[in-house]
């Protein structure tokens, strides 16, 4: 496991030598949560509508009798903000880069009517090691069609959330796709200063904060930013929204005609620039991620209906494993490599892991249990736990093997009841319009041999 978030797990995975990322939700556990199910078909239509370089791609979904997989484009740089914080400052040419990246993204998705409604420096992922710009945009599991009824209206991080979100009040007019602009600008407020633009000490002083609007924009790092990347933030972090730019907008600013450019700063200036910021990181977590979790009772932002929905990120870019599957031992992409190029050039059967072995043996039942209820046949609030011998993990194993010795469902086994037919529906329409192609040959379950 190399992420956990507050609605899914993340698993490396690898096929034919190349690694995904495996997104794995709990049926049961989405059961219990608010519009939990209405929830993952939203992020599952939602992320079947996107394809951009800058935005982490759903590849396929796959079902489980217990379990929702998606498979998910292998993120392996790590979080942005991390990376800011063990490299120390970001020059200027890679932060303009990242400003025209992530805003070339939320163009993507305005244009489609759609908006991420979470947009947080935890969400902005890396794509390799090699830069410090190439971002991803992840976690789409509060992002919505904005022309379709919304599931949650009031949602978003403390701190990074648009002030209308947060001033939202039920029956009134829904905000539009600038909501995403506003929190872009938090993170490039962030990234350039170090601070919080929006401090506080709980979730409800973070969001008094954002709607009193007050924001220091004499810090001495923000000062030292160019002009026209001042001008831009200032923009985006508007408290009006008719004077908020698009995300088109934003990517005609003067500030992009210097892309190309590299900017020139004294050595000094950056060292002492530098050292600032690295100071105000330092104290970022005390001041406003701690503070984000002491979760007031008693917030006005949290009552009823209004309560404001926001969710920890599962996937984080970082493949070290922090978790081992069930009877599955795990190692790095680079040690997978290796095995897979040793065993090919030494031409021998390799020794079996538990895992392989209990795959070895499911492999020789014939009988396929057929498509699940996607929610239905899993435990709901209430109900028994599932014992050992039925861990969760197992039997998910099970009915994924099973899935691809017959990669085309029987009429007979499509045990869908109407009532969840849209979601199965929804799987197989998403899986057949994508380039990877499932078989019983070219995509069994690879099992890292432990070293």
């Amino acid at each position: 496991m190399i992420g956990k978030g507050s609605f899914a797990k993340v698993y490396l995975a690898t096929s034919n030598g190349q690694s995904y990322a495996i997104k794995a939700f709990s049926k049961q556990f989405i059961n219990e949560q608010l519009k939990g199910k209405e929830s993952l078909l939203n992020e599952m239509q939602v992320m079947r509508a996107i394809k951009h370089p800058n935005i982490v791609q759903l590849l396929e979904v796959h079902e489980t009798q217990n379990s929702i997989y998606f498979v998910l484009e292998l993120v392996v740089g790590g979080e942005l903000l991390q990376r800011v914080k063990e490299k120390g400052l970001l020059k200027s040419d890679d932060l303009i880069k990242i400003a025209f990246n992530l805003l070339s993204a939320l163009d993507h998705l305005h244009q489609k009517k759609i908006f991420h409604r979470d947009l947080k420096p935890e969400n902005l992922l890396l794509k390799t090691k090699e830069d410090n710009y190439n971002i991803m945009i992840a976690d789409f599991g509060l992002a919505a069609f904005s022309d379709q009824e919304l599931i949650f209206k009031r949602c978003g991080t403390p701190g990074f959330v648009a002030p209308e979100i947060l001033l939202y009040i039920d029956g009134g007019p829904i905000y539009d796709t600038k909501c995403d602009i506003f929190s872009a600008g938090v993170i490039l407020y962030i990234l350039i200063t170090g601070k919080q633009p929006f401090p506080g000490q709980d979730q409800n002083a973070i969001s008094k904060a954002t709607k009193a609007y007050q924001i220091d924009f004499g810090l001495p790092a923000f000062l030292k930013t160019p002009l026209e990347f001042q001008d831009l933030v200032k923009k985006m972090l508007s408290n009006k929204i008719s004077d908020r730019p698009t995300a088109q907008d934003c990517l005609k600013h003067k500030l992009f005609a210097k892309i190309s450019q590299q900017f020139k700063q004294d050595q000094y200036e950056l060292e002492e620039q530098q050292q600032q910021v690295l100071n105000n990181l330092a104290s970022y977590d005390l001041e406003y991620t701690i503070g984000l979790k002491n979760n007031t009772q008693n917030s006005e932002d949290l009552v009823g209906s209004q309560q404001l929905q926001w969710r920890k990120p599962a996937y984080n870019g970082n493949v070290q494993t922090v978790e081992t599957l069930t009877n599955c031992s795990t190692v790095s992409i680079k040690q997978i490599d290796a095995q897979s190029t040793s065993q090919s050039q030494q031409q021998k059967q390799p020794q079996q892991s538990k895992f392989s072995i209990f795959s070895a043996k499911l492999s020789r039942q014939n009988s396929f249990d057929g498509g699940t209820d996607m929610f239905k046949d899993c435990a709901s609030p209430g109900r028994s736990k599932i014992s050992k011998e039925k861990d969760l993990h197992k039997i998910a194993l099970k009915n994924s093997f099973r899935f691809y010795q017959k990669p085309q469902l029987q009429v007979e086994d499509n045990q869908i009841n109407q009532e969840q037919s849209e979601v199965s529906e929804l799987i197989k329409r998403h899986n057949s319009s994508e380039l990877i192609k499932m078989n019983r040959t070219d995509h069994e379950i690879q099992s890292p041999q432990k070293s």
